[in-house]
């Protein structure tokens, strides 16, 4: 080497080469963190642009698509343009099939649904083209259209109509009383009735 040759200029690499790690501040601000709106803000235009792409990736599909079958019906290839075709139109057909069950489950559901409510209240379900959307409001409204539990009218509130007896206890006390057990019970239950 000769003393003209200038020494290497110092470079952080270099001087963080002892064993210590230098972490270089950058001031670049799309490594600062953003604020909840400025996450949303962020999400919200990537979410545009995936948008725009699969809308663009869909009629450019479409396009080669179209160029395709034009240049095979030019050529005369039409076996071949319709065994293409044919693949779709039969995907096509099972989903309108698989449609068409669906939307009648749910126009049968809607009409045992409707013929349940109370006949006064029957005007304010809408009149949906849609029997899924009609199911939908059917299921948001259904508090609204359900009957309430009418009370009991033997004056029992809360019973099943029969008498509250505890069977064991009665023919205990019959035994005790030196009774028939079974005919005690019978007199009991006949003298709960006539409450």
């Amino acid at each position: 080497m000769s003393d003209t040759t200038p020494a290497p200029a110092a470079t952080p690499e270099a001087q963080a080469a002892d064993g210590q790690q230098t972490e270089l501040e950058q001031p670049n601000s799309e490594h600062a963190p953003l604020s909840p709106e400025q996450l949303r803000a962020e999400l919200e235009a990537a979410r545009k642009e995936a948008a725009k792409y699969r809308t663009q990736l869909r009629n450019t599909e479409r396009q080669a698509t179209e160029a395709e079958a034009k240049r095979l019906a030019e050529q005369g290839e039409y076996r071949t343009l319709y065994e293409s075709v044919k693949a779709k139109a039969d995907a096509a057909d099972a989903l309108q099939e698989r449609l068409d069950a669906i939307t009648a489950q749910a126009q049968a559901a809607n009409e045992r649904r409707i013929n349940a409510i109370p006949e006064h209240m029957r005007s304010l379900v809408p009149e949906y083209d849609d029997a899924l959307k009609l199911a939908a409001w059917l299921d948001a409204n259904a508090a609204v259209f359900s009957r309430p539990t009418p009370p009991p009218l033997d004056g029992r509130a809360g019973g099943n109509g029969g008498p509250l007896l505890d069977e064991a206890a009665i023919k205990a006390q019959a035994v005790r009383l030196g009774l028939d057990p079974e005919g005690y019970y019978r007199q009991a239950q006949q003298s709960a009735i006539k409450r």
